[in-house]
Formats: structure tokens, sequence, C-alpha cells
């Protein structure tokens, strides 16, 4: 029973079952119930000829998930925010699809991503594809541990199941973070972008990070996604959009927030220098399908795709420049 509810659960973000969330968790806490609910008789004679009668063991273990949710509650450094410091001329902004923390070699391995953050020297971190306990993914809370392993500031943004999103990882405050779905609603694996504000002194720069669609076929989908992108960018200035937008840069959905008005840091780079992914295919043929499109108001310094295979994607970095902007 719990193989088939843990099988259909997981499927259900990858097949148009049908299905809600709730239905799924739903019928595995009825199932659970029910199961501790069942009378079962354990008798074992002692050496007297004493008949001893316990408990059934599903009734033992009920309490078992209350006490794990409340440690998890409770867990110590939960809270930690970015503590004011000198106020840089300019941060490095990155954004990095994190393959749930599994390498090339098919290995979960996130003290690798977390070096190639440190590495880049990073201020503001966009991860795509945050793996929050998934049995399917190593059941790794790659959120946390990041957190934890860079001492960042960081928010999650749940887009499927509450455990798969995207993240913000910052040196600095955040000070505002939200986080809404992206259309289509009928998507098995919901995708989400969150609008967040980071506070770098006086700056305040606003942080758009998403994850589109990933199928060849889906233009059509990711358009729609990206119109609700610029809808809600509204043209405000200091904002960063960050993502895997599993588009190319001539694809229409690109052409659509160039035309808006944003601009692709990568434009910094020379064309054989752009791409992002496979990771495999380093110093041979990528494709760019990462991106880091900023306001036309900021300005921006350079642009590096660094060279890792910690993930299936190469991450981006740009360098923006504070107090220099018209």
């Amino acid at each position: 029973m719990l193989a088939l509810l843990v099988t259909i659960f997981y499927a259900n973000f990858a097949l148009p079952l049908g299905l809600s969330e709730r239905q799924v968790l739903s019928a595995a806490a009825l199932a659970a119930l029910g199961s501790a609910l069942i009378p079962v008789r354990r008798e074992s004679p002692d050496p007297a000829g004493v008949i001893r009668r316990g408990l059934p063991l599903p009734v033992l273990l009920a309490p078992l998930p209350v006490v794990a949710l409340a440690l998890v509650l409770v867990s110590p450094g939960s809270a930690v925010t970015a503590e004011p410091g000198p106020v840089p001329s300019s941060v490095e902004v990155m954004t990095y699809n994190s393959h749930q923390g599994f390498d090339l070699e098919g290995d979960l391995d996130p003290e690798a991503l977390a070096r190639v953050i440190e590495a880049s020297g990073a201020d503001i971190v966009g991860l795509q594809e945050v793996s929050r306990g998934w049995l399917v993914n190593g059941s790794l809370d790659l959120h946390e541990w990041l957190r934890r392993r860079l001492g960042m500031e960081a928010r999650f943004a749940p887009t499927a199941g509450g455990q798969w999103g995207n993240a913000l990882f910052s040196r600095f405050p955040i000070t505002r973070f939200e986080n809404r779905p992206l259309p289509p609603p009928s998507l098995p694996l919901q995708r989400g972008v969150f609008d967040a504000e980071v506070a770098v002194g006086e700056h305040r720069l606003r942080i758009l990070g998403t994850h589109l669609f990933h199928r060849g076929w889906g233009t059509d989908i990711r358009q729609q996604q990206v119109a609700a992108l610029l809808e809600l960018w509204d043209g405000s200035p200091s904002t960063l959009l960050l993502g895997d937008l599993n588009a190319l840069p001539e694809s229409p959905e690109m052409s659509s927030l160039a035309t808006a008005g944003l601009q692709d840091a990568a434009d910094l780079l020379p064309p054989r220098r752009r791409g992002t992914f496979p990771s495999s295919q380093i110093g041979s043929h990528l494709i760019q399908i990462d991106y880091i499109w900023t306001s036309p108001d900021l300005r921006l310094q350079r642009t590096s795709v660094l060279e890792s295979t910690a993930s299936d994607h190469l991450p981006v970095v740009t360098t923006v420049l504070l107090g220099a902007n018209p």
C-alpha cells in the first residue's frame, strides 16, 4: 500500500493523472489512520504460561510523525538572517539549476554545488530544481542543507507538492519575499516565480526567480508564462529576472523579454561562451537556456558562465554595479 501511494504521489507530477496533491495526501492519511486502528492481536505465552497481549505496532508508531514535525519546527538555526555589513560598490548575482543536488555521475553531492557557489563569490543566488525531501530525489532537504553550509539567508518558493521548486539565497537581507504560480494551472509539474527584494545598504534590488516549462514543444506554454512574468515586472527599476527559462535566445519567448526592454546579461559574452546546457558538453556544443535578464537601468560590469559538472546545467554569474545607474 505504501509503495502504491508513493508511486501515485510522484507520478502525479509527471503524468496528467488528474489528481490533486490534497487528494493523494488525504488518501495516504486515511490509509495510515486505518492501519493504526486495525485491531492486531499479539499473543505470546511467557514461561509461566500467562498470555500477554500487546498494543499493535501501528498504534505504537502513530505518534512518530507528530514528534518528527515538532523536531523540525524547533530545529535550531531555522531563522538565519543575513547581517548588515559594508555596502559594496557591486554585487555578484547567480542563477543555477541545481539538478536536485545530483552531479553528472548521478551521485547526490550538494557539497559540489556549495563549492561552485562559494568559488563564484556570488552574493545573490537564484536556484531552480530545489528538492526538499522527495524520495525520488534522495530525500535530501537541499534548501536547508545549502542554507546551513553556505551561511546565507534563504527563502524557498515551492511550485510542486510543497517540496520542489525555486529558492533564493543572499548574503544581504531579504526584506520581501512572495511566491506566485505561473500558468497554466493544468501542468502536472506546476511552475512558479518568486518576487523578492534584497537590501544592499540603501539600494534595493528586486529579484524575480523562475523555472519555465521544460518540454521542447512547449513554446506556447512558455509564452504564457513569459507574459505573466512581464505583467508582474511591469517595468519596475533595479530588477533582475533569474532562471532556467528552457528557451533559446532566438525563441519567441526570449524575444518578448527583449522587446519589453529587459537586457540579457549574456550579451556581454561572445556567442561561444553563452551556452549553459548540458554541462556534459563543456568545451563542445552547449545551448543557452539559463538567463539573467535585468531592467534597462541596471549597469553590468561583466558576465561569466562557470564550468562545472556539479549539475547538468552551468551557472551564470553577472556583476551588477551599485550607485552607478542612470
